[in-house]
């Protein structure tokens, strides 16, 4: 009853992805050089960071449990908002086109080279 409830609830699946996230930034972090704490490494901040990652993951998912039954259980919203979830896309096509337009495709490049050379 408890799993197939904790099935239907967002804070369940968000919590998940927070600690899927934080697994990945912790093993990786160690793999840089850690340091100390008066030295800090490349690999200190990921490492921290995905430790917390994971805390606030199994916070939020932990919150699924005490949300009563029937309370947010649908993943997507009954009315989404297609528009809103388009327009950012929209944006930056549009003006990816009129940058090519502007300076073409040189200009992208030489920008993605990193330089003159």
């Amino acid at each position: 009853m408890l799993v197939s409830g904790l099935a239907r609830k967002r804070d369940f699946y968000a919590g998940g992805l927070m600690i899927l996230f934080g697994l990945i930034m912790a093993l990786k972090g160690p793999t840089y050089q850690l340091g100390t704490l008066m030295h800090m490494g490349p690999g200190f901040l990921p490492t921290v960071l995905g430790v917390i990652l994971i805390l606030l993951g199994i916070a939020i998912a932990g919150s699924a449990l005490t949300a009563a039954e029937g309370e947010d259980e649908n993943i997507l919203p009954e009315k989404p908002e297609w528009l809103a979830w388009l327009h950012p896309g929209v944006a930056a096509g549009l003006h990816a086109v009129r940058q090519l337009w502007r300076h073409g495709a040189g200009h992208l490049r030489l920008r993605l080279r990193g330089g003159d050379g």
